[in-house]
């Protein structure tokens, strides 16, 4: 009888550690799981909020590119056969541009910031942003490819040249360097 009681002593003694230590681990659990949530929320926010931002520094950035683009766009040199001074510093003064061109309904660089490989001459109308400038004759964003003149991943940015009649001679294009945007 004596070591029926010994058993009995033990089995309270596990029950009593079990009704202590469980609820305390299921307390654990759930505060464990709910700082997870929250951490979760957190970054959640967080990461919202810097897509934001980039998103509206994207917004901003092309949307100051567009003002610059059509100024110079507006620029009497850039209907003349020559090129306009502004090639020649327009990489000091945005070098956040991989190069400033312009283009002719033909298809050639007539002008560019950059010294165009070869003859002198690059021929970009085959480009998909070409197409697309001519063809829309507004401001374009380009799809990625490898630039001709730098041989840099750029996206072209490219603004039409109107002449003073309305119709379109031209489109200054202004690559953006995507391994330093």
């Amino acid at each position: 009888m004596q070591s029926r009681s010994k058993w009995s002593l033990r089995g309270l003694l596990y029950l009593l550690t079990a009704s202590v230590v469980l609820p305390g681990a299921t307390l654990l659990a759930y505060s464990v799981y709910s700082q997870y949530k929250e951490d979760e929320k957190t970054a959640a926010a967080a990461a919202y909020s810097l897509a934001q931002l980039t998103a509206d520094n994207v917004q901003t950035f092309l949307s100051d590119t567009r003002q610059v683009l059509a100024v110079l766009a507006k620029r009497p040199a850039m209907q003349q056969p020559g090129c306009d001074p502004i090639f020649r510093d327009f990489k000091d003064l945005y070098p956040q541009f991989a190069n400033l061109s312009l283009s002719r309904p033909d298809g050639y660089l007539v002008c560019s910031s950059t010294i165009q490989p070869g003859s002198g001459t690059t021929f970009v109308g085959d480009t998909p942003w070409f197409q697309q400038a001519y063809s829309q004759q507004g401001f374009i964003v380009g799809p990625i490819y490898r630039g001709p003149v730098t041989g840099r991943l750029v996206s072209v940015l490219a603004q039409p040249v109107v002449a003073p009649s309305g119709k379109m001679v031209g489109a200054l294009q202004a690559p953006i360097d995507l391994l330093k945007f």
